[in-house]
């Protein structure tokens, strides 16, 4: 799946980092970065810069590049990277970086992995519950994709908790943005593969008061009124 938001697309602010971003970066470079990133006692603008970096390089060359980061980095590094990233994901200006870096280094399974177990499901939920920034919420929506079609425990923890119900207030609030409904649309399908996943959803929204089917005609009833907003 090739989204938008997943090129390398500026978010305000971001102009004043390309300059240093243009040229190919050893794997020395790139795992200096990674340190960098990490350090919570650098200044966040430095922090910022080396993730606008490393995205950059992933994105030239996505699966071999995250390979060799999380590769090259020690266990115990690659989760400190993972965390700080999580961190940024809702302390930084420009959170969507860290989470288009997060979706990118994902594409390696050992870095996925610590994604899961530093809980970038829950995070993400959270996340994507408050955002308003579309950059963002289609950062964050790649990268729960990325990580549920490699775990199928994960994809089970989709449909747990707040989680539907998140879910599908983005698909609502975001019916103007089809790539973003491509997005929401392939989180439940994927999901509801798996075995007793729909009764789970069934009841899930049952118990909260959505139902399903309704808030899907309404998304449809709103594209037969706006054909040109819902693409």
């Amino acid at each position: 799946l090739q989204l938008c938001c997943m090129e390398p697309v500026r978010e305000e602010g971001e102009e004043d980092l390309d300059e240093e971003a243009d040229a190919p970066l050893s794997l020395d470079a790139l795992l200096g970065l990674a340190v960098v990133v990490q350090d919570t006692e650098e200044a966040a603008a430095e922090r910022l810069l080396a993730v606008h970096r490393m995205l950059e390089q992933l994105l030239l060359a996505p699966k071999a590049a995250a390979n060799s980061v999380a590769q090259g980095l020690e266990d115990e590094k690659l989760k400190r990277l993972v965390e700080a990233l999580l961190d940024l994901m809702l302390e930084a200006r420009l959170p969507a970086l860290a989470s288009k870096l997060l979706w990118a280094l994902a594409s390696a399974p050992e870095a996925a992995s610590v994604m899961r177990a530093a809980g970038a499901l829950s995070l993400s939920i959270g996340v994507l519950r408050a955002a308003e920034d579309p950059l963002l919420v289609g950062a964050t929506l790649a990268l729960l994709l990325r990580l549920s079609e490699q775990s199928r425990p994960l994809a089970r923890q989709l449909l747990a908790g707040a989680g539907p119900q998140v879910l599908l207030r983005l698909l609502w609030r975001w019916r103007a943005e089809p790539e973003t409904q491509l997005v929401l649309l392939m989180l439940f399908e994927l999901a509801l593969r798996l075995p007793c996943q729909r009764a789970v959803l069934a009841a899930s929204l049952s118990e909260s008061g959505w139902h399903l089917p309704e808030v899907l005609r309404q998304l449809a009833q709103e594209a037969e009124r706006d054909p040109e907003r819902t693409g």
